[in-house]
């Protein structure tokens, strides 16, 4: 073998394209850095596709033999950072393989183009028709199974051959040879930026895995289903609460969705749809709720408190804006971007460079409104749509807006939201897809809405279907549960499972005496609190909602208020009463969210301890002498534009008072036993670490945990604090109060855990001796698919 230093050849392979000539790689059309040696790497094995390269024949390439250089580091350094570049790893190759003590082999399906000619010089042939109408009826069926055989071992060099020279893609093609179609040569101007979708075509042959390849070699009314599986021992984390629905680029070329892998974070996964590969984004941790910008180059989520995007070509990430809870975004090709900071806002806009922040909607209060969320801008990228929840259900469903202003419109009543596409509305309904005519010029809604697939999941209390639709007739859906249910185990200190809890919950919190656990449900349970004797081994539902009981009304409902179908909303993060007689929760209950309190076992009334116009205080820890609550509160709730940390006095005035208020985020507070101390999470130092501060007066900082911490909690003795480290152990430090302030013990890794994906850090509590946990695992349980339909406009037609 011998490296062709002079070669013209031009490879492409998944969404890269590498050009010897210019010496340059290309992803999605946009130029990547690569060093000198890692190019000549890649291009040695591009002309190898399929073979092994040893270490020997690269040694020649990259260095003559009188060079003198630490080959083995130089070449292990130059791959690693070739891998780095195409987001291939050598655990699980991609693209490049290592075949141990002899070198490596490029395994991905390569397509080359010789002697590339000139943009705009080549003229379609008669002949170059002919191709493409064979290849469109070897996908369509109508040739026999030999000649259909004979079809897919010739067409794909010549199909290349073409669309390389006239940088055409196939839905350009006129449908028969003509002098008009060629006049003035080869196709030029806008057609050479729409490359995107001939990648179909080549992967058409070379993979013959991509349905929607075969959706542009066939008759324009075909219709493809096929399914995208989660990356190798993962699962799709579909849940709007905990990761999202699948989201497909404009151009209907490429996937990006939410996945977890046993014992790691959930991240972003990309897929081109022209290849069967999938490879995580570095750098997005922790994502949620992915959008895509106009162009396809960038995506957008939600993570840690905020809004990011990151460029898929470089993977370098940049921060746009604060978010709390976030719910949607969109993003026009202005390069705004319209958002939901969190679960109880109007919609706000910022530039997708990040800066300032502008409040667009404003919740309508004759409507109860008390949410707007998942957005999407119309084609004139000014409109847009979004959802609005409401405790009147009449006026709940998807409405149109303009970022000009003006009074928003209705379009779909119910309780998922709808999308555009295709000149569509597209909304789930009794778990069938829905579509409807939308004239989005005029913004009026034509015809019927027709049923497409039934089926299609929908988050009902996140109000959103599980889909996403192209610009270009391709729908993404999932249809399995949305919500996997994860188990609550009972652990001693080395993890060992000692009982598992009959019923599946979240946010469990031990009483006092360590006989009961009480959770938030999930599933059919999720606007519930539950109360589980462990002894008994039996769950008992202890809220139940405003229709079935008027002892939990406010006082100021009405009872035409009531009539109207006052909804329950969710109620979470309960913690217990110092006596294990009351638990107090924050009911997302509109229009007197707050945090609340209720006899434990279910009777007498409900008690509003603290109320306010948005779901932003999230009940965390309750003194033991009773006195105080400590909670989170929202920035947008308070002075400062962080979250902060707050008690709520349940004596005198009962007015709140700030305890940990400062310009950084401080979340998860704890009190200890004996009153004095509160254990809580900054993010001051630029990521989180576990802090004690004094209670309630928050004089004085010590850090505990040593690099990396997050969800403390107390033993009953207040002599040991526990949190999960950054490796996600939980981690147990001891705590001596002395005069001088807390003295903090070595920390003692005790055994992994696996917070469910979206855990705001209440996965878990300690039994009163410290010796038993009780967690919820977040390990995987199910894997699913995303069903992918091509052309799914002609589902309309019965074509």
């Amino acid at each position: 073998m011998e490296f062709r230093a002079d070669t013209t050849q031009t490879w492409r392979f998944g969404v890269f394209e590498v050009d010897a000539r210019a010496a340059e790689v290309r992803r999605s059309g946009i130029p990547l850095k690569l060093r000198e040696q890692s190019f000549r790497i890649l291009v040695f094995l591009l002309e190898h596709a399929g073979e092994i390269v040893t270490r020997e024949e690269l040694r020649a390439v990259l260095w003559p033999s009188d060079t003198f250089v630490d080959f083995d580091h130089s070449l292990n350094t130059a791959v690693m950072k070739l891998r780095d570049t195409l987001g291939d790893s050598a655990e699980e190759p991609i693209y490049i393989e290592t075949i141990p003590k002899r070198g490596y082999r490029f395994i991905a399906p390569v397509a080359r183009a010789t002697d590339r000619p000139k943009e705009g010089d080549g003229r379609l042939q008669d002949s170059d028709f002919a191709v493409i109408q064979a290849a469109k009826e070897a996908a369509s069926g109508n040739i026999s199974a030999k000649e259909t055989a004979d079809a897919e071992e010739r067409l794909p060099a010549k199909i290349d051959e073409i669309f390389w020279a006239h940088a055409l893609r196939l839905d350009e093609v006129p449908a028969q040879p003509a002098e008009a179609a060629n006049a003035g040569g080869g196709l030029a101007g806008e057609s050479r930026h729409k490359l995107v979708l001939w990648t179909f075509a080549v992967g058409l042959f070379l993979v013959g895995l991509a349905a929607t390849s075969w959706y542009l070699l066939r008759a324009p009314a075909a219709v493809l289903i096929s399914d995208i599986a989660p990356p190798d021992k993962a699962a799709l984390v579909i849940d709007p609460d905990e990761g999202g629905p699948p989201e497909l680029s404009s151009d209907g070329t490429s996937i990006v969705y939410v996945a977890q892998r046993e014992g790691g974070e959930q991240m972003l996964w990309l897929r081109a749809l022209n290849y069967a590969g999938t490879h995580a984004l570095a750098g997005t941790e922790g994502a949620m709720l992915p959008f895509w910008s106009p162009d396809g180059h960038s995506v957008g989520f939600f993570a840690a408190g905020k809004m990011r995007r990151i460029d898929i070509a470089s993977g370098a990430s940049q921060r746009i804006a604060a978010v709390q809870n976030g719910r949607g975004a969109t993003w026009n090709k202005d390069g705004v971007i319209l958002f939901s900071p969190n679960v109880s806002s109007p919609l706000y806009r910022v530039s997708a460079a990040g800066g300032s922040v502008a409040q667009v909607t404003s919740l309508d209060a004759s409507h109860q409104e008390y949410s707007h969320r998942w957005p999407q801008f119309l084609p004139n990228g000014r409109h847009f749509l979004y959802f609005a929840v409401c405790s009147l259900p009449a006026y709940e469903g998807t409405y149109v807006a303009s970022l000009d202003g003006g009074k928003p419109k209705l379009l779909v009543p119910g309780s998922s939201s709808a999308v555009y596409a295709s000149g569509h509305l597209l909304f789930v309904r009794q778990g069938t897809l829905m579509a409807q005519p939308f004239d989005a010029a005029h913004l009026e809604l034509r015809g019927e809405a027709r049923p497409l697939t039934s089926g299609t999941t929908s988050a009902e209390g996140a109000w959103r279907g599980i889909f996403s639709a192209s610009n270009n007739g391709v729908l993404a859906y999932f249809p399995g549960d949305v919500k996997p249910d994860f188990p609550i185990n009972i652990v001693n200190r080395s993890g060992q499972i000692l009982k598992t809890l009959p019923e599946p919950g979240k946010t469990p919190s031990v009483s006092p005496d360590g006989r009961m656990v009480v959770m938030a449900g999930r599933g059919d349970m999720k606007d519930d609190l539950w109360v589980y004797d462990i002894a008994r081994g039996v769950a008992t539902r202890i809220t139940i909602s405003p229709e079935e009981d008027e002892t939990v009304r406010p006082a100021n409902e009405t009872s035409a208020q009531m009539q109207t179908g006052y909804p329950a909303g969710r109620k979470g993060y309960p913690v217990w009463s110092p006596n294990g007689k009351q638990v107090a929760f924050s009911w997302n209950r509109n229009p007197e969210f707050g945090i609340y309190e209720m006899a434990a076992d279910g009777t007498g009334p409900v008690q509003a301890l603290l109320t306010t116009a948005r779901f932003s205080d999230t009940a965390s820890s309750w003194s033991r002498d009773g006195r105080y609550i400590a909670y989170e509160l929202d920035g947008e709730e308070s002075s400062s534009p962080k979250q902060s940390i707050w008690a709520l006095p349940l004596f005198g005035d009962r007015k709140p008072v700030p305890v940990v208020q400062e310009n950084f985020n401080a979340i998860k507070p704890q009190i200890s036993p004996n009153g004095r101390w509160l254990a809580y999470v900054s993010d001051e130092s630029g990521k989180a670490e576990v802090y004690l501060t004094s209670f309630p007066a928050g004089k004085g900082k010590w850090q505990v945990s040593a690099s990396g911490g997050d969800c403390p909690r107390w033993r009953g003795d207040g002599n040991e604090l526990f949190f999960v480290d950054a490796n996600k152990r939980l981690t147990a430090t001891e705590i001596e109060t002395l005069p001088g302030g807390p003295k903090i013990g070595a920390q003692r890794p005790l055994f992994d855990v696996h917070p469910p994906p979206g855990n705001n850090g209440t996965f878990y509590d300690v039994m009163p001796d410290g010796q038993t946990f009780v967690v919820e695992s977040g390990q995987l349980q199910t894997t699913g698919h995303i069903t992918l339909i091509v052309n799914w406009p002609a589902l309309l037609t019965g074509k």
